[in-house]
């Protein structure tokens, strides 16, 4: 994470969207592991990312995880 946000300084806004996809591939399985969970808790790295690639509000893609994971 720190080291993508220090690439990110450099980066064009049009190559922005490719480092966001790239960190998003790298830290996407970290989600899944309760133990690693608790490092993207403040802020929340993973509903961000998911925000920015999506082009949603953060708070549009909480509330969509949520609906989902209520008809599980």
């Amino acid at each position: 994470m720190l080291n993508f946000l220090r690439r990110s300084i450099r980066l064009r806004s049009q190559e922005l969207g490719a480092a966001f996809r790239d960190l998003w591939d790298q830290i996407k399985h970290l989600g899944k592991n309760r133990f690693q969970t608790r490092a993207f808790v403040y802020p929340d790295v993973i509903f961000w990312l998911e925000a920015k690639l999506s082009g949603k509000s953060m708070s549009e893609v909480i509330h969509e995880k949520y609906l989902s994971s209520k008809h599980r």
